[in-house]
């Protein structure tokens, strides 16, 4: 987990120690989704990990309109 923080420090998330032990915490609820075969909850956990590390693509450029 000291390494997950060191990560977020470097982008200045706030309160790194709390995001790095929920994104523990979604990895393990995961892990216990694939191993139950509960897609579902897997899928909301990588929702929730990507939305707290930042990778979540850019909405309003996802919507942008585009002119021929």
């Amino acid at each position: 987990m000291d390494l997950i923080v060191q990560d977020f420090e470097e982008i200045n998330i706030e309160r790194p120690q709390m995001v790095a032990k929920l994104l523990v915490n979604l990895e393990q609820g995961m892990q216990k989704g694939l191993i139950n075969n509960q897609s579902s909850g897997v899928i909301a956990c990588a929702r929730q990990i990507i939305s707290l590390s930042g990778l979540a693509a850019d909405s309003s450029y996802n919507n942008r309109v585009t002119k021929i």
